[in-house]
């Protein structure tokens, strides 16, 4: 009661973290919308192919677009900083690996033993026995490879069966990241991870400006580096949330900032701090959570099943063909398959936490031991 008579400008990131009772339910709400948007994004990408996204994200209004990823970096980055203090290191590695490889592997598996025998162009014998096939595999380990032996080739994006799958690679080398961060102890000392953060976003922006001259690529709608600043981003405001406030104007001064930024040059790689801070902002907002979102999270499975069904569409009905199509059917059917995924595969992959630590322990007991002085 008292901080709510303080008014939500004085407080700080923790005050309003203990305020909303340590998970916020804005973060859950974020998620769902997020993944949506990326769905609605996809539906005109696999409609009518890279050629429209490169027209599009070459303009200045890419920036609902290119923004929608680094927010989900952001996002992770400011979530999993918390579990890493909460947790050792080893259990944090494994943490992470259980929230992304199983959903991963059955989503890889699905797409390369079931539906590409169904709708592949090729034979059996051929399309089993392909190097694609076997690349496809190593999806499972992030390792990402886009295609599979005769499927989709007749589709507007003929050589991607999961083109959303881009991002995991970048995400595993944010976790890697802030691994390294904690075995040096970097993440202890917050002036150095955010001078290092700081340093690395800078050195970035110089490298795109003065040696690649501010040519981007706009496929995947944002520079993938600027993922791993927006993380990185997020994890300097956690250690900083005593001191940093949670004020809704200053969410209103980063979103400007942002819409510059997308407009210049290279400034995709200084969107980390601002993106991070309207990310945090929107998700540390509680309202009352629906039904369906209560002690689930779909976003995951959303964000990994929609493009293949998308791919699905396009190449069973390629008369209807257009986004106002793909997008209703997408989503439908990739919150089905987000269900099913949550209920049967990632929330029975997150009950083996309770495993973790023992399985430290044991290898604690077996590890080498340094001798002792004489």
């Amino acid at each position: 009661m008292a901080l709510a008579l303080r008014g939500v400008n004085s407080m700080t990131l923790e005050e309003r973290m203990v305020a909303t009772g340590g998970r916020a339910s804005g973060f859950d709400y974020l998620r769902i919308v997020l993944a949506t948007a990326v769905v609605f994004w996809h539906a005109f990408t696999t409609a009518y192919g890279n050629q429209f996204a490169y027209s599009f994200l070459s303009t200045p209004y890419r920036a609902p677009i290119a923004v929608l990823v680094p927010m989900f970096f952001a996002l992770s980055g400011f979530l999993v900083a918390g579990s890493l203090f909460r947790n050792s290191v080893a259990t944090f590695v494994g943490l992470r690996a259980i929230r992304i490889v199983p959903a991963l592997a059955v989503e890889t598996l699905l797409s390369a033993l079931i539906l590409g025998p169904l709708l592949t162009t090729q034979a059996l014998q051929s399309y089993f026995t392909d190097p694609l096939f076997f690349k496809y595999l190593c999806n499972i380990f992030g390792w990402i490879h886009y295609r599979l032996p005769g499927l989709f080739l007749p589709n507007p994006v003929s050589d991607r069966v999961n083109g959303q799958l881009w991002t995991v690679p970048w995400e595993l080398w944010c976790y890697l990241a802030l691994t390294v961060a904690a075995l040096s102890r970097i993440v202890r000392f917050r002036a150095l991870f955010l001078a290092a953060t700081v340093i690395g976003t800078l050195a970035l922006f110089g490298v795109e400006v003065f040696i690649h001259h501010g040519h981007m690529d706009p496929e995947n709608g944002v520079a993938a580096p600027a993922l791993l600043m927006a993380f990185l981003s997020a994890v300097s405001i956690y250690l900083y949330r005593d001191t940093l406030p949670w004020n809704g104007w200053g969410a209103a001064a980063c979103s400007l900032v942002l819409l510059v930024l997308f407009l210049v040059p290279g400034g995709d790689y200084l969107v980390g701090f601002p993106v991070a801070y309207v990310t945090i902002f929107l998700g540390l907002l509680n309202p009352e959570k629906i039904g369906v979102l209560k002690g689930a999270d779909y976003s995951y499975g959303l964000y990994i099943y929609h493009y293949v069904i998308q791919q699905v569409f396009v190449f069973l009905l390629p008369a209807d063909r257009h986004w106002y199509f793909v997008f209703p059917v997408s989503f439908v059917l990739g919150s089905v398959f987000a269900g099913l995924s949550w209920h049967m595969v990632e929330k029975p992959a997150l009950r083996s936490r309770r495993y973790l630590p023992a399985v430290e322990r044991m290898f604690a007991a077996v590890s080498p031991r340094k001798p002792k002085a004489a």
